[in-house]
């Protein structure tokens, strides 16, 4: 059976390249807030509010349930 498998890195607040319902899986391990600095202004969890790192984690949340196809799952990784 031939499958097709498409990486792409980016801002997950704003997947613009995706369709809704066209991913399968979502495999994402999140930052820890105020742990890492990964040199990017646009970073989330690094040098921001609790509250602000909680809105962008949201922001992601939202993107991810929209690309989702239906019944599909979302990996998340944390710790």
């Amino acid at each position: 059976m031939k499958t097709e498998h498409t990486c792409i890195f980016g801002d997950s607040r704003r997947m613009k390249e995706l369709e809704n319902n066209s991913v399968h899986l979502v495999v994402t391990s999140p930052p820890y807030w105020q742990l890492k600095d990964y040199g990017n202004e646009e970073q989330i969890g690094y040098n921001q509010s609790y509250q602000n790192y909680i809105n962008n984690l949201n922001l992601v949340w939202k993107e991810c349930y929209r690309v989702l196809n239906p019944g599909c799952r979302m990996m998340i990784n944390i710790g």
